[in-house]
């Protein structure tokens, strides 16, 4: 407490639910799931284990290892996978029979979307930190994430915006399960049976990898968490101001223009026109025509009056 769970009180679990499961959305928006009632529970654990309900999970290859104990979450609802082998779990009764019989239980490997989030699970708790694609975030955060994830999956697509519902169709689809785990009627994630958890969870993996493709886009409070948000520009400012002369710089670019000139006639006939357009007569015409002869360039780049269309002077 307070980062795995609210309260360790499963009496309270009609206030600790809404709370930690729908105080916030990912895949939906907010209120959208809509509200349930939910009798003793605990988030991540089961309470008042049914029994139908299998033994803890364990990996069968850090089983075979003498030197390794179980890990402190397999009695939790957390992971499908070891985060260390990428193999998922198996009943650890199933597994410790294996051994003594001479048959170890072989090792599945996870389907990827699975043992990514396991893998971020695993950080988180060791870590006390998880890094999502958007930026890292605190155990306490990716927890009650990844259980409003695994909460929306599980709601009837009957009760929410067309959408999202769609949504909800495409990630069952791609998850591989049937809609909603196969689920009916609707029950918290601690309550339901092994293989529904299964589903639930391999759902929630299922949506974690659409969104970080952009194959779905979580509208969410907590969605942008789970996608790279686009590159955002940043005005680089106006540049800094010259500290030098400024006539200075204006003799440098005549000086370059007249050098143009003396071997460019283009430059050389604009060069004309620029400095006789406030001619009235052809004797000033010639006076600054001559100039320009005086300053280096040539006289056969310049026009006379006639050639450059100056015929008001003729």
């Amino acid at each position: 407490m307070p980062w795995l769970a609210d309260t360790l009180d499963p009496d309270e679990g009609p206030d600790a639910f809404p709370t930690y499961a729908r105080q916030d959305s990912v895949l939906l928006r907010r209120g959208e799931t809509g509200t349930n009632i939910v009798g003793r529970w605990l988030p991540w654990m089961p309470v008042d284990r049914e029994p139908h309900r299998a033994a803890p999970r364990v990996c069968p290859v850090c089983a075979a290892d003498p030197d390794r104990g179980v890990a402190l979450t397999a009695g939790l609802l957390l992971m499908l996978s070891c985060p260390d082998h990428g193999c998922l779990q198996e009943p650890e009764g199933s597994v410790r029979i294996g051994h003594l019989l001479g048959e170890p239980t072989p090792a599945r490997p996870a389907p990827e979307p699975v043992a990514a989030v396991d893998r971020l699970t695993w950080e988180a708790l060791t870590t006390g930190t998880v890094t999502l694609p958007a930026r890292p975030v605190h155990l306490g955060v990716w927890l009650r994430l990844l259980r409003t994830l695994i909460d929306e999956v599980s709601i009837s697509t009957s009760r929410i915006r067309a959408a999202s519902a769609r949504m909800l169709d495409q990630i069952w689809e791609a998850s591989g399960c049937p809609p909603r785990g196969g689920i009916t009627v609707w029950r918290p994630y601690e309550q339901l049976r092994d293989h529904q958890q299964d589903a639930m969870l391999t759902a929630a993996a299922t949506a974690l990898h659409l969104a970080q493709t952009g194959a779905i886009t979580p509208r969410g409070t907590l969605g942008p968490l789970l996608t790279v948000q686009p590159h955002q520009p940043v005005y680089d400012g106006e540049p800094p101001a010259t500290t030098g002369d400024p006539w200075a710089q204006f003799r440098r670019d005549a000086e370059a223009v007249f050098e143009a000139a003396r071997t460019e006639s283009a430059t050389a006939r604009q060069l004309l026109a620029l400095f006789t357009h406030r001619c009235r007569t052809l004797l000033d015409f010639d006076r600054e025509r001559r100039f320009l002869i005086d300053w280096g360039i040539p006289e056969a780049l310049l026009p006379d009056a006639c050639e450059l269309g100056r015929l008001d002077l003729l």
